[in-house]
């Protein structure tokens, strides 16, 4: 599994991204979303899927309190169901931040923060290019 934390800047908003999850990851991302705040209800449904190890399937959990998400891109069988588990996850964000600040969903300040999510992964990813680049392939 591979960890990103991303400052996304436009909205101020911290997300941990998790890459490859497998079940043997549960417990760390379970306690990651425990420390967003997340409520156990939610904790319960994030477990079993986690624990599944069903590929190409992914969460996210907001706490627009503490402007805090997990995201979770399990473990996917190519690079393209990967690169559709991430945009499926950030759609997810990108809710969670217009629902927080009372954006329009349709204009242009989730485009620019939706850039800016985009940018802040590639950022981050470019440094650990290695490890992820690996995994995609």
């Amino acid at each position: 599994m591979i960890e990103q934390n991303v400052y996304i800047r436009e909205a101020e908003w911290d997300v941990k991204i998790f890459y490859d999850a497998h079940p043997k990851d549960a417990e760390r991302i379970i306690n990651a979303l425990w420390n967003t705040g997340c409520a156990e209800k939610y904790l319960y449904k994030a477990s079993r899927l986690l624990r599944s190890g069903v590929p190409n399937e992914g969460l996210t959990y907001s706490n627009p309190l503490t402007r805090r998400t997990v995201m979770v891109i399990g473990h996917t069988d190519c690079a393209l169901e990967f690169f559709n588990s991430l945009a499926h996850e950030s759609q997810h964000l990108e809710q969670a931040i217009c629902k927080a600040d009372g954006l329009d969903p349709y204009g242009e300040d989730i485009a620019y923060i939706s850039g800016d999510i985009s940018q802040s992964i590639a950022r981050n990813a470019w440094l650990n290019a290695r490890k992820l680049f690996l995994y995609l392939l």
